[in-house]
This record gives structure tokens, sequence and C-alpha cells, in this order.
């Protein structure tokens, strides 16, 4: 597991196994970068998130900060919101960039756990399960 500072919060890459972390998610790619802010602290990640990995917001059962993924990220795996609240400001159909990613490389594109997601763009629909 490699840790590294990231906007003001952990970001923790999984590349084995991570505990209960997104890599244990059915049909998400095995490697994760985790968001976790602390309790009531919120993190605008307005970099493009490009990889294949997926992207976990929180990172304990319950409480966390808040997340906004705001560029148009190209990111293959799956979103897991574990804790918190994961903002997004734009949702297309699987293989589209987006802030959730194109997640195409998985078969459960979006899970929610003990967090929310909160989406805050103009009206749209998605493909996503």
């Amino acid at each position: 597991m490699k840790k590294q500072a990231f906007a003001a919060c952990l970001v923790v890459v999984c590349t084995a196994v991570c505990g209960v972390f997104a890599d244990d998610v059915p049909g998400f790619l095995p490697e994760t970068v985790v968001i976790a802010p602390g309790n009531g602290v919120a993190t605008n990640v307005a970099a493009t998130l490009s990889g294949m990995y997926n992207v976990q917001a929180g990172s304990g059962a319950t409480g966390g900060g808040i997340v906004t993924l705001s560029a148009l990220n190209r990111y293959m795996g799956g979103t897991y919101v574990k804790s918190g609240t994961l903002v997004a400001n734009t949702i297309e159909n699987l293989g589209v960039p987006n802030s959730l990613g194109v997640g195409a490389g998985v078969t459960n594109a979006i899970v929610l756990g003990n967090g929310t997601l909160r989406y805050t763009g103009p009206d749209a629909s998605t493909d996503r399960d």
C-alpha cells in the first residue's frame, strides 16, 4: 500500500489486499486510489484522474468528509462511495469522461457503501449500474 498527500487529504494507492476497500468490490479493478479527507473536511480534486484504477471516497465505515471530483476524469475503474459524501458535477454513460470516470473496465461502475453521492450538475441520465 502506497500513501501520499493530495489536496489536503490522505490518498492511499492499494495494489494488494487493503482491508475493506474498493479492491474487495466484485467487478472492480485490482488497484484503488482512496481519497479520504478528515471528518467534516471538504476536498476538491480538480486534477484529472486517469488510469487503470478505481476511485474510493472515504476510508471509514461511517463519517468522513466531502470529496468533490470536478474534472472530466478518465479512470477506468469503478467509483465506490464508502463513507462521507462524494460530489460529482457531471455524469455520462459508461466510456465517456465525467466526474465519475469512464467506468469501462468494471462490471459495477458506481457502488454506494455508507456514503452519499451528491450530483450537482444539470439534468442528465446514464447507463451506469
